[in-house]
């Protein structure tokens, strides 16, 4: 096990360093993000990322009760960029653990798989947007894996107006239809609960049922609620089963 410290121009790719000084590529290792933070310019955008980032075996972590794997990528060596979270329980009862991908689908993770092209101008670490809900299940199914339901989005959100907390915070989310609809890529702030990144006020996301989940604007977030023209850009993640 180590713990390496690394910075960047955000910090996704402070974690892509710190994952290169241990000799390992983002898709194949193990890990979990200790600490991050993110800094502005005078107009508010992240040019700068600092982690600190834990790298172990996947069967150093096998050894380990599941939920103390909770957090960790890729815990079991066979779901790359996908982080063990609880989803939604009764009170009182042992929390079912899903795989659920740490960032939304990227054009670059969606190029693999889908007979398409990049947009012009568009970056290919930018979240998938205009994909159909149809489109993003299909997606899921032919890696073997489903959109994320209603309730499983809420529970890794967190009980607070963001994931990151109550209040705005430019160094920690964006928040607002971008500007332009000009997508940002993808891990540029701080993970918030889990080790999920982008689950936020900007980006809705597809669920399961065909609803929507996130929000756009700064009003209250919506969990299930049916797509509008309003809402967007949408994009989605993908979950899969944890067997212990």
């Amino acid at each position: 096990m180590s713990t390496i410290q690394a910075t960047g121009v955000s910090v996704r790719h402070a974690i892509s360093r710190a994952l290169a000084t241990a000799n390992q590529a983002p898709r194949e290792a193990t890990y979990k993000v200790m600490g991050a933070r993110a800094m502005l310019d005078g107009r508010g955008r992240v040019v700068r990322g600092e982690v600190s980032v834990t790298v172990r075996s996947p069967g150093v972590l096998a050894a380990l009760p599941p939920l103390e794997r909770v957090g960790w990528v890729n815990a079991d060596g066979d779901h790359p960029l996908m982080a063990l979270v609880p989803a939604e329980t009764a009170p009182g009862a042992t929390p079912v653990l899903v795989y659920l991908d740490v960032y939304p689908v990227t054009w670059d993770a969606w190029l693999r798989a889908v007979p398409d092209r990049l947009p012009d101008h568009v970056d290919s670490l930018c979240p998938v947007t205009g994909v159909s809900w149809e489109q993003a299940r299909d997606y899921a199914a032919a890696l073997g894996r489903r959109l994320p339901d209603t309730a499983l989005l809420s529970a890794v959100w967190g009980p607070d107006r963001y994931p990151w907390g109550h209040r705005q915070d430019p160094a920690l989310g964006l928040v607002g239809r971008p500007r332009f609809d000009r997508i940002p890529a993808v891990g540029i702030h701080p993970p918030g609960a889990y080790g999920l990144f982008d689950l936020g006020a900007w980006l809705w996301q597809w669920v399961a049922d065909g609803r929507l989940v996130g929000g756009s604007d700064e009003t209250e977030p919506g969990f299930g609620l049916p797509p509008t023209d309003e809402r967007g850009p949408v994009g989605f993640r993908c979950a899969a089963p944890f067997e212990s």
